[in-house]
């Protein structure tokens, strides 16, 4: 899962956490799956990637960013919700093979 943002300006921005929320998970809780460092002060457009390579705990997810301040003030962004839908399938078959000694 791409993740990707942009800003217009910064002003103090240390960077951000990027959190995940499992909706099928019980209970619901957000956590911290990255971390994106921002680019101090900027009065020009940036842009900001992170991949989730691992969402784990079912197929919908809620994504946020915690925008953190170098002083420490954070602000959380609006959660966006995604539903991960496989794309290919692989199917596995055992084989057994049974070997009788004496015979080629």
């Amino acid at each position: 899962m791409s993740l990707n943002w942009i800003t217009q300006t910064e002003v103090n921005n240390y960077g951000f956490e990027v959190e995940r929320c499992a909706l099928s998970a019980e209970p619901q809780e957000w956590n911290k799956i990255g971390f994106v460092a921002g680019n101090g002060n900027s009065n020009s457009l940036k842009e900001y990637s992170y991949t989730d390579k691992f969402p784990t705990g079912g197929s919908k997810y809620q994504y946020r960013l915690k925008q953190i301040d170098n002083d420490g003030q954070f602000e959380y962004s609006e959660a966006i919700e995604v539903e991960l839908v496989p794309t290919e399938f692989t199917l596995f078959k055992t084989i057994q093979i049974h070997l009788i000694q004496g015979q080629r």
